[in-house]
């Protein structure tokens, strides 16, 4: 009833749908073959291309530590507790990975981002060196007690 209705809007005639026009059989077979081409063109052509900003997740740091639950701060923005992932860095640079946890020295660990874009067409790829991003903290000297 909707379909008739829309058809009817669109100036067809009972029996006439959008893309099947009263043509011969062999003209039609052709107009139905060049719209399956034209679809499957397109499908292939929208697979092939990656559009900056859809799709996949944005590319990530890995911290871990030994001990674990060591809090783990990144330069560019960002803190959480060991083992746990941030968003890496937008731009290409040097940047640090600071932990800390009660008890231990504090550790700072460089890491380097590079942002590559190979051709106009494709998307920016993100390398984080390294990933992940471990670090081994070591127990604080244990403080003087001052003699009385």
């Amino acid at each position: 009833m909707l379909l008739a209705r829309i058809a009817a809007e669109a100036g067809c005639r009972r029996g006439h749908f959008f893309l099947v026009s009263p043509q011969r059989r062999d003209e039609r077979g052709n107009s139905v073959r060049k719209l399956v081409l034209l679809t499957v063109f397109g499908l292939v052509v929208a697979g092939c291309s990656q559009i900056p900003g859809l799709g996949g997740d944005p590319p990530k740091v890995s911290l871990e530590s030994t001990p674990p639950g060591a809090n783990a701060s990144l330069s560019s923005g960002g803190s959480c507790r060991t083992p746990c992932t941030l968003p890496a860095p937008d731009k290409s640079g040097d940047y640090n990975v600071t932990y800390g946890l009660a008890g231990y020295t504090t550790l700072t660990i460089p890491i380097k981002v590079s942002v590559k874009k190979e051709n106009w067409y494709s998307s920016e790829t993100t390398t984080v060196e390294p990933n992940p991003v471990n670090a081994t903290l070591q127990p604080a000297a244990a403080a003087r007690k001052p003699r009385s």
